[in-house]
């Protein structure tokens, strides 16, 4: 085993570079889409959702269900 010892401002660097999109469940996104999670997990399968499997879970990026409800919205 290595142990690597940075400066904070290298480490601050390093770890800003790796942040991740915010991201939000199947259950989470069929609530903001007003569906079922089945809805959800059927569009994530047909590949009409893009989604990230998250160790047993899938997780799909905000931004996409907040664009997806905004479409919703203008075309309801």
């Amino acid at each position: 085993m290595s142990l690597r010892v940075l400066p904070a401002a290298d480490f601050d660097r390093l770890t800003e570079a790796a942040e991740l999109p915010a991201l939000v469940s199947v259950s989470e996104a069929a609530e903001e889409l007003g569906v079922s999670r089945q809805s959800i997990l059927k569009s994530i399968k047909t590949a009409k959702l893009p989604a990230a499997r998250v160790g047993d879970t899938w997780a799909v990026r905000k931004s996409v269900v907040q664009a997806r409800a905004r479409d919703n919205a203008e075309s309801a």
